[in-house]
């Protein structure tokens, strides 16, 4: 779609609602249609979810917090990249470092669940209007952001991927309601009832997950618990992204690092990278070569189910 057609058709949805407002509860299912309308000026950010979600979006209509991430988890990445390669590599297994990548694959769904319903309603927006062109635009967009949606969810849990494959349908046959001009109103209210449904169901994981280990500091907990709300809003996915591939880098490369007086009993190395600067205490070196398997890019990697290093 053309820029100029774009900031249109996001200018007319923000005009619709407020631009200012931020995150909306989940209040589809509580709320009948008019009074959901009426009221999307005090829940929507349009321009952080629709814009983004569009074709040939401006990077500016995104929202100004998306590379930032939660304070939490920050701090914590920030706290994992300032210790030593041996600290890192003794602490790699912990649980709160699996509590962390559970709640970013599980938020990042959400954010994404989030991005598809703010797509529903604005094309909703302008069935009301009768704009066809901006109801076929966002049919176009929803597509790809569901299917995103259902890849991240099958890795989450069962329930969750099947409501999302669900909308998927739901999202396919509105399509093709618009391309025969029918009346998308009614498909698309109960397609963005099951999302909102969705979302929750996303966020209720999230939090669960919080609470899997009673191992987990308190302050850890309360903070990504706190944070929930933020980074599970439309436009926060690809930072949630950025944040669990830093994540599973700082738990396992270890390319140049000096190992050498690291106690290994107990430890799992699996998926552990290293290169021939790495340094490993001089006893468990042939046993970590002969484990590893070699990388394309270079370096090698201790293979997974393998190395469980024992005296």
């Amino acid at each position: 779609m053309p820029d100029t057609h774009h900031s249109a058709l996001v200018g007319d949805v923000a005009d619709a609602l407020d631009v200012e407002a931020g995150l909306r509860d989940a209040t589809v299912p509580t709320l009948g249609h008019a009074s959901l309308t009426a009221d999307l000026g005090q829940n929507l950010d349009i321009r952080a979810g629709l814009a983004a979600a569009l074709p040939d979006a401006a990077p500016s209509a995104m929202s100004t917090d998306v590379d930032k991430g939660s304070a939490t988890v920050h701090r914590a990445l920030a706290w994992l990249a300032a210790q030593a390669g041996a600290r890192r590599l003794a602490i790699r297994t912990q649980p709160w470092l699996d509590v962390l990548d559970a709640y970013l694959a599980a938020v990042s769904c959400c954010a994404v669940l989030d991005h598809a319903h703010l797509l529903v309603l604005a094309l909703d927006h302008a069935a009301d209007s009768d704009r066809e062109h901006d109801m076929r635009t966002c049919a176009g967009a929803l597509g790809p952001v569901l299917s995103d949606a259902r890849r991240r969810a099958s890795m989450l849990d069962s329930e969750l991927y099947g409501d999302i494959a669900g909308a998927v349908e739901d999202a396919q046959a509105l399509e093709f309601e618009i391309a025969l001009r029918n009346d998308t109103r009614a498909r698309a209210r109960r397609l963005a009832r099951a999302l909102t449904y969705a979302i929750d169901n996303a966020r209720r994981i999230a939090s669960d997950v919080l609470h899997t280990d009673g191992r987990i500091g308190h302050d850890f907990t309360v903070g990504l618990e706190r944070d929930l709300a933020v980074d599970s809003r439309a436009g926060r996915a690809n930072a949630l992204d950025r944040q669990r591939l830093r994540l599973m880098e700082l738990r396992n490369q270890f390319a140049g690092a000096d190992l050498r007086r690291v106690d290994l009993d107990g430890l799992s190395l699996d998926g552990v990278r290293w290169n021939e600067a790495t340094r490993w205490p001089p006893r468990w070196e042939a046993t970590i070569r002969a484990e590893s398997v070699r990388l394309p890019e270079g370096g090698w990697e201790i293979s997974r189910g393998g190395l469980h290093v024992q005296r």
